[in-house]
């Protein structure tokens, strides 16, 4: 049986999209061999993968699959050397693929933690002689020199200003709580009915 490829995009048109794509001849055709087929208990397994093709020739005629996008890369931290750091986060992540396909081994299972141990003492120390060297830096630069003091440490602090695109709108969240404090008109008029009573 094949796993259906990729996500599907679905939007407010990939109803009639699809239905659209079911009423091509191919997809006809493949529909009413279906239905014709007498498929019985032992090929059950071949009724499944018959049908996943037909859902997946009818998607790919309505062209509802996800675009492949790139993902963008994380900038690294600046502490980070990746000269050496690189190397061994590499080889901790070719022990931890090792490890997933041999699980119950030990000695692979041993190798891939002291790995990670050695990853994790080095990543502690060069974040450790990072803020250690910032440190230093605006000692120095304090009293000798504003400017450069002023200026590392506005290259230290993160954007945390949001953007326009990103934040909602008063109305929008005035609209969603309004709507939530609104009671329900069934239960208005049962509340209704017992006060009266």
């Amino acid at each position: 049986m094949h796993a259906i490829p990729g996500g599907y995009k679905w939007t407010k048109s990939s109803t009639s999209k699809f239905q659209d794509a079911l009423c091509h001849p191919v997809c006809k055709t493949l529909l009413s061999n279906f239905m014709n087929h007498d498929y019985n208990n032992e090929v059950s397994e071949r009724a499944v993968s018959d049908f996943l093709n037909i859902i997946n020739v009818a998607a790919s005629k309505a062209n509802i699959f996800h675009n492949k996008s790139s993902k963008k890369r994380r900038p690294n931290c600046k502490w980070f050397d990746s000269d050496f750091i690189g190397v061994k986060r590499k080889t901790l992540v070719s022990k931890g693929e090792l490890l997933s396909k041999f699980p119950f081994d030990p000695i692979i299972r041993g190798s891939y933690y002291k790995c990670y141990r050695e990853y994790n003492k080095l990543r502690k120390y060069k974040t450790r002689t990072f803020k250690q060297s910032i440190l230093n830096s605006l000692d120095n630069f304090r009293d000798s020199d504003p400017k450069q003091y002023w200026k590392l440490i506005n290259s230290l602090k993160e954007s945390t200003v949001d953007s326009k695109e990103k934040s909602v709108e008063p109305e929008t969240w005035f609209n969603h709580f309004s709507v939530l404090n609104k009671s329900p008109s069934m239960s208005e008029t049962r509340i209704k009915e017992t006060r009266h009573h």
